[in-house]
């Protein structure tokens, strides 16, 4: 069995929301979290290279969340915070 990347007290890599939307499309935002999993060390970055874009696509989540809002499609996206 593969060894699993996210230690069990870490959330899952992903969220999901408004499943029961309307629309038969479903928006995804793959970079709209900095969080890393504890296993990856940080990827090597110190901590304040994790805030730039480098890390993650600053506002991304919101713009999503507002196109769901808007077009109640359904959503799936990485956190924001970190673990």
């Amino acid at each position: 069995m593969a060894e699993r990347l996210l230690d069990p007290d870490e959330p899952e890599a992903v969220t999901f929301d408004n499943e029961a939307g309307q629309s038969v499309f479903l928006l995804t935002c793959d970079h709209a979290g900095r969080a890393i999993p504890r296993r990856l060390d940080n990827l090597g970055l110190p901590e304040h290279e994790t805030e730039r874009h480098i890390a993650w696509d600053i506002g991304s989540e919101k713009l999503g969340g507002s196109c769901r809002d808007d077009w109640m499609q359904p959503w799936s996206c990485r956190p924001i915070r970190g673990w």
